[in-house]
């Protein structure tokens, strides 16, 4: 990896849209929260893979709430939160559990979370390459990023120019790929940028 991280001239922040408040965790007796929803809003409860005998789930912060689950599924609250501050649960073992913030019509809140920051990365310019992903749909690429393979870098992250970034100021990430070296290991990640 040393000689890809040689080549990595430039800095970004990398970033995150997600409607999530508590990641996919281990359910336990109480759950530390991961985020705060961006505005007041409905928190979806899903139990995923548990063992679920009469399983309560207690939701505090702004107000509280407590949802009953009967089998492993997917509740809304009916009261919304402006804040989350604790996630506690009883009858339910093993699996998992994670929340989301809904607002009133059931469409995720999403808020920007920084996944990495300062990350080193070598940009190339593209003139306006089209990629075309399924039938009918395409998708322009202004930028080609070049990172470090143990990066967590997806499709539709978005990154801020920090320094060494001729062009661009703010990007989505279209296209990641992964590309492999003789022995099969990963030797970087490829990312196609849209100019946003």
């Amino acid at each position: 990896m040393s000689e890809i991280t040689d080549i990595l001239s430039g800095l970004v922040d990398l970033k995150r849209n997600t409607a999530f408040v508590v990641d996919n965790v281990d359910v336990a007796a109480s759950v530390a929260i991961d985020r705060q929803p961006r505005k007041a809003a409905r928190m979806e409860v899903e139990v995923i893979g548990a063992t679920v005998t009469t399983g309560v789930v207690n939701l505090a912060g702004s107000t509280t709430e407590t949802l009953n689950f009967t089998v492993n599924e997917v509740q809304v609250s009916t009261l919304d939160f402006s804040s989350l501050t604790g996630l506690t649960m009883s009858g339910i073992t093993d699996g998992f559990i994670q929340v989301r913030a809904l607002n009133k019509m059931g469409q995720p809140i999403n808020s920007e979370i920084v996944v990495e920051t300062n990350m080193p990365v070598k940009f190339y310019t593209q003139d306006g390459r089209i990629r075309m992903m399924k039938q009918g749909s395409e998708q322009i690429a202004d930028y080609k990023m070049i990172a470090a393979p143990d990066k967590d870098v997806r499709d539709n992250d978005l990154i801020y120019a920090v320094s060494g970034v001729v062009g661009l100021t703010f990007g989505k990430i279209m296209f990641v790929e992964k590309i492999f070296d003789f022995a099969g290991a990963t030797h970087h990640l490829e990312a196609e940028i849209m100019d946003l």
